[in-house]
């Protein structure tokens, strides 16, 4: 496992019980909103699952769920306008999990052009002088 995946699983877990805290507050369309949470429940555990077994898509997949969750939690707020504090620690949860989730892609992506063999042109055969 890596190194920020407990982390990730605790960040995850406070934009999940967050968003489910602030669904209490709609008295409408709480429906739909259980088919976003489900499906945020759904993205979350592949996101995890991913990390675990250390895939190249976790980590930006991790981006993703953050961004969903951010999205929702802040529709949400913006229908009710209630319970600010929740709002504010997904807030916080996400954006930490945003910029965790940024500086671990760029670790991963190796350069596509390092395996290719290095040429010389500085030699008089490459350059057309026979």
């Amino acid at each position: 496992m890596e190194r920020g995946f407990v982390r990730l699983l605790v960040l995850l877990t406070i934009a999940l019980l967050g968003s489910l805290s602030l669904e209490i507050a709609l008295r409408s369309h709480y429906v739909l909103e259980l088919y976003v949470l489900f499906i945020g429940v759904v993205l979350s555990v592949i996101v995890v699952s991913a990390v675990a077994y250390d895939k190249m898509w976790g980590w930006p997949l991790a981006s993703i769920a953050f961004s969903f969750f951010m999205l929702n939690a802040l529709v949400v707020y913006l229908n009710t306008r209630a319970q600010t504090l929740s709002f504010e620690i997904v807030l916080v949860a996400c954006l930490i999990g945003l910029f965790m989730a940024f500086s671990r892609v760029d670790a991963r992506v190796k350069d596509p052009l390092a395996s290719l063999p290095q040429m010389d042109f500085s030699s008089p055969d490459v350059a057309g002088k026979n």
